[in-house]
């Protein structure tokens, strides 16, 4: 275990030139289940136009800590903010309407629906000319959908699903992108074009918090990063910050992560 740093718990200051509430505010959040306490506490936020990753091992609560900010999961303590208001009784499927929505952990597609449909259903919340400008989004971001349009999701590879999972979170226009373990069964060639893709999309001034078990990619895209550690945050900081210190480096860079990517990992 790394040990705690001062002020690793705390969420982050305001920028001097923005006073704007965050675009995500965590506050003092606790996760349970059961007797189990997946989350102790803890306390970040997402400034906006930002990309915030969350590392740390598996078992952190790192999933938890996102599925508890979008009513998946009972909030057991602590409270969430959306731009200043607290979102804590807003229901699941009311969050895409407000301007928050999730990547899932496993991609989650209607297997046995088109590309094109599953796509519409991302604009639930839109319809008509936003729908059309939507789709128009998605198919220059990941042009192979636009090729794969007619053909059933589940029949797509790992990669393209992940692809298509993405562009329908961006078809209901989020402001804030929360992604869980977006590289997770994917062949490393995939998991380039994917980081590649969150730079596009933090460089279009979308906010996003970022859950990823792949610490050192998340750190190469993030601005800020914190370090979950059995419930609690142990350490954060700017991500290049991180990325550099010896102690993070050797419990979470520097392992050998080959084996264990080429084990779980599907053609593209």
């Amino acid at each position: 275990m790394i040990p705690p740093r001062a002020g690793g718990a705390s969420p982050a200051a305001p920028r001097p030139e923005d006073r704007r509430p965050p675009a995500l505010s965590v506050e003092r959040l606790d996760v349970s289940y059961g007797p189990v306490r997946a989350v102790a506490g803890i306390s970040f936020d997402v400034h906006a136009s930002e990309l915030v990753a969350l590392i740390g091992p598996n078992g952190a609560g790192k999933s938890s800590a996102l599925r508890a900010i979008t009513r998946l999961v009972p909030i057991a303590g602590g409270d969430v903010r959306l731009f200043g208001s607290s979102i804590r009784q807003v229901p699941a499927h009311a969050l895409p309407r407000r301007g928050l929505v999730l990547v899932p952990e496993g991609r989650h597609v209607f297997g046995e629906l088109s590309v094109l449909d599953n796509l519409r259903l991302g604009a639930h919340t839109r319809g008509g000319r936003d729908m059309a400008e939507g789709l128009e989004r998605a198919f220059g971001l990941f042009p192979i959908l636009r090729e794969r349009r007619r053909q059933a999701a589940g029949t797509l590879s790992g990669g393209e699903q992940q692809m298509l999972a993405i562009a329908r979170a961006m078809m209901s226009q989020p402001k804030v992108l929360l992604l869980d373990e977006p590289s997770l069964g994917l062949a490393p060639v995939v998991v380039k074009q994917v980081f590649d893709l969150l730079r596009r999309l933090h460089a279009s001034g979308v906010s996003m918090l970022l859950v990823e078990q792949n610490a050192r990619m998340a750190l190469a895209v993030a601005d800020r990063a914190y370090v979950l550690q059995a419930g609690h945050i142990v350490a954060s900081g700017p991500a290049a910050v991180l990325a550099a210190d010896d102690a993070i480096r050797r419990h979470y860079l520097d392992v050998a992560t080959a084996p264990a990517v080429a084990a779980r990992s599907q053609p593209v």
